[in-house]
């Protein structure tokens, strides 16, 4: 599997904006893939997402983030 292109990335992002409901497959640095489905934090005006982007995750209500150079796949729910 390849890596989605940063800029692909921060696209579908802001595409997607804040409150709605996303998945994201990624790998973390340990090489594991994870998946995250949940939503993005409202920010302000046309925020340009770093290195890690935070998700606030569907089933526990927590906070988690992903690199935005290690994503794999990410789609609307």
């Amino acid at each position: 599997m390849n890596f989605i292109p940063v800029t692909e990335v921060k696209r579908k992002l802001h595409q997607i904006g804040p409150l709605k409901g996303f998945k994201v497959v990624f790998r973390k640095k340990s090489g594991e893939i994870r998946t995250i489905f949940g939503s993005l934090d409202v920010f302000k005006g046309n925020e340009d997402f770093k290195s890690a982007v935070p998700v606030l995750e569907e089933s526990t209500g927590q906070f988690r983030s992903f690199k935005i150079d290690s994503v794999l796949e990410i789609t609307v729910c």
